[in-house]
């Protein structure tokens, strides 16, 4: 498991890109393996790195370790300064609902859960469709992953809405979130040592809100890991679009 102590200084959360795919993800370029992240990362002088492939309705646990021993072994062969979990972006799809098995998760380093992936087609949607509707159900989803899988390490590309295509307006879902639920979740975080992840797409796509989430996140000693959610080489490197990200926030 993953811990560290709250940062709020950007270029320090930099040094570490906590979301990468490999080419064994099936949303990844071809280009994405491990040797070519590994040399993408040490030319952009990155600390730690976290391998989060997708656990969807389409994997099996079986696949998952596979992919993860196999990962391990070409990692062992490298010489290369840059430190590697091997995780998994692990689908929150329900309330109390993820695919994995315990002894899987158990398995990885670094396990990352997404809450929000509504354009997949297992995925569990609230009755209540509206924006208020969908920010309820991302409050509820997260705050019983906290409480109740001791496992858990990061939620991936939190309070988005960007993957709700029925919604005209994407953000207004994060909009609907109160400043006394995004403090809960980060109090709750904080106790159980969940962090949240700082992730460059949803911090462009949506800047005012992470105004909120930083801001509100740092009032309540939130750990947030940095994670560009890379399904491309260029991704790996940080540091340009970190800047980026330090003028929104």
């Amino acid at each position: 498991m993953y811990v560290h102590e709250p940062i709020y200084d950007i270029d320090e959360l930099a040094r570490q890109n906590l979301h990468i795919h490999t080419n064994f993800s099936k949303c990844a370029r071809e280009e994405m393996t491990l040797s070519a992240i590994l040399r993408a990362a040490e030319a952009a002088d990155l600390e730690i790195i976290a391998i989060t492939d997708h656990f969807n309705n389409d994997n099996t646990d079986k696949q998952c370790v596979e992919r993860y021993e196999q990962l391990r072994m070409q990692y062992r062969e490298e010489k290369t300064p840059v430190m590697v979990l091997f995780g998994s972006e692990f689908s929150l799809y329900g309330v109390g609902k993820s695919l994995e098995k315990e002894k899987t998760r158990l398995r990885m380093d670094y396990r990352l859960y997404a809450p929000n992936h509504y354009h997949l087609d297992y995925w569990e949607h609230p009755e209540d469709k509206s924006p208020r509707g969908y920010a309820l159900h991302g409050y509820e989803m997260i705050k019983d992953l906290i409480l109740n899988n001791k496992e858990v390490d990061c939620i991936a590309h939190p309070f988005t809405g960007r993957y709700i295509g029925s919604l005209e307006d994407q953000n207004s879902v994060s909009a609907a979130l109160t400043d006394n639920e995004l403090g809960e979740l980060f109090t709750l975080g904080r106790e159980h040592g969940v962090a949240f992840e700082f992730n460059y797409f949803s911090v462009y796509s949506n800047p005012e809100f992470a105004k909120r989430m930083w801001n509100i996140g740092k009032e309540t000693g939130a750990c947030f890991n940095f994670g560009m959610d890379c399904h491309w080489l260029s991704m790996v490197d940080t540091k340009p679009l970190a800047e980026l990200m330090k003028k929104i926030v």
